[in-house]
């Protein structure tokens, strides 16, 4: 067996708190991004989405911890 990729479906909330701290750009978004239900999880009653918050930059792409 070898690793599997985990898909995930990202959600924009919003716009974010503070300017980006690598390129200074105003455009940050607060996204949450979850697991996909896939494979035998179709069926697993235990399945958790594990949700991720994080800001995203759209003018240089970096990521980091909510405010």
């Amino acid at each position: 067996m070898g690793w599997v990729e985990t898909r995930r479906r990202r959600t924009s909330l919003g716009p974010g708190s503070r300017p980006c701290d690598v390129c200074g750009s105003e455009d940050v978004s607060l996204t949450e991004s979850r697991r996909v239900r896939q494979g035998l999880d179709r069926l697993n009653p235990a399945f958790k989405a594990e949700a991720r918050r994080y800001e995203l930059c759209a003018g240089c792409g970096s990521k980091r911890e909510p405010a």
